[in-house]
């Protein structure tokens, strides 16, 4: 028998099971053979490096007399909805995804990672950081191709490092300071979502093909997983909280239809709406089970006639985070006690946009700083005061 070493699939650097007597054997995570009697082969090569990182200061850029025009007028319009000039994006970007909040400058406030299309740069991807405070774009990376080419992207913040899936299957590891990549690893198959662990170097990634799996960001490895062990929800996960696996059935409030539910330590809400035609969400407390209500309540002010079917929803801490979007394309936003009901707080969030709605599909909340994403666009939020720190202006 040879000397049989423990050894990773040199196709894709999943871990490969025991030998035993076998010669060969079948990578769990890609389905490939492996020849033990062979010398181990490293992965092939990624492909070219991606554009690194400018400056915002430093870079050269292009002029689009037509794109400048419309988001000076998009900037007016967003004056006349509460937002101040200076709080909205100095350029057009069509955001695809947000990656999340890291504190670029190591000034304690948290700054904001977006992968977006950028109006003033062909309508290229790249990965940009928005400061915290000024809303200043402090770094651009990219191209990584047009949006016919690139709309399949991913972005996630994890650990230290910044992971983007591209449009080919592969993922690319990014300094959230400098936006430099600063290697690669493999994935499964190109990325539907990449889910964090909060605490930790490893994603999961849904995987296309159907082949999830958890890799580690700093060795490269990945394991076979159906889904995340750190949550159930990708989404909800990133929010700070997994979601729960809930009974297809009326929950035992009378007339009230449950649609989703978050748990965090001892505490789990669940959000409904009642069958009777009531548009706007109701919120529960949950007792330990996880099912008995302890308070229930309208987490914000809006009428029936002004409410739009676009919310979001968090969990982080002992607080309730909701969005929807109403009437005239503004959202409103509203946090409350997760273990009382009690509305600590509500504001009105315009959109910088004067064609679209903020819809917002997810928050993510961090210590100093909280992200609305909508379909296109973004909102930073001072996590405090809830003021608008800065939003994002749409051109697609």
């Amino acid at each position: 028998m040879p000397d049989v070493v423990v050894r990773h699939c040199p196709h894709c650097g999943a871990a490969l099971p025991a030998a035993g007597e076998a010669t060969v054997l079948r990578c769990e995570f890609c389905g490939r053979e492996s020849d033990l009697r062979k010398p181990a082969q490293a992965p092939p090569p990624p492909g070219p490096r991606a554009t690194g990182a400018v400056p915002r200061g430093n870079r050269s850029r292009a002029t689009l007399v037509p794109a400048v025009m419309a988001a000076i007028l998009l900037m007016g319009a967003a004056v006349a909805a509460g937002v101040s000039a200076e709080s909205c994006g100095k350029e057009s970007i069509t955001v695809l995804t947000t990656a999340g909040l890291h504190d670029v400058t190591g000034d304690g406030i948290e700054d904001a990672i977006v992968l977006a299309f950028a109006a003033a740069d062909d309508n290229e991807l790249h990965l940009m950081a928005f400061e915290g405070t000024s809303f200043e774009e402090l770094w651009r990376a990219g191209p990584y191709g047009s949006t016919s080419e690139a709309g399949r992207a991913k972005a996630a913040l994890v650990g230290t490092r910044i992971l983007r899936a591209d449009q080919h299957g592969r993922g690319h590891l990014h300094d959230p300071a400098t936006g430099e990549e600063t290697g690669t690893v493999a994935l499964p198959d190109l990325a539907a979502a990449l889910c964090s662990n909060p605490d930790a170097a490893s994603v999961w990634v849904q995987a296309d093909n159907g082949r999830h799996a958890v890799i580690d960001t700093v060795s490269g490895l990945a394991q076979p997983a159906d889904a995340p062990p750190w949550g159930d929800d990708c989404d909800a996960w990133d929010l700070g909280a997994p979601e729960i696996e809930q009974p297809n059935r009326n929950f035992p409030a009378p007339g009230v239809r449950i649609f989703g539910l978050l748990g965090a330590g001892d505490l789990a809400i669940a959000f409904g709406r009642r069958d009777s035609g009531v548009r706007v969400p109701r919120v529960f407390g949950l007792q330990a089970d996880r099912w008995t209500p302890t308070w229930d309540a309208t987490p914000l002010t809006v009428e029936e006639t002004a409410f739009r079917f676009a919310e979001a929803y968090a969990l982080a801490g002992d607080r309730v985070y909701v969005a929807y979007t109403v009437a005239g394309g503004a959202a409103r936003f509203g946090v409350l006690d997760a273990r009382t009901g009690a509305r600590i707080s509500e504001v009105e969030v315009p959109s910088c946009s004067d064609r679209n709605a903020l819809e917002v599909e997810r928050i993510r909340v961090g210590h100093t700083r909280i992200l609305l994403e909508g379909s296109n666009d973004f909102v930073l939020l001072d996590a405090r005061t809830h003021a608008v720190i800065g939003c994002s202006t749409p051109y697609l």
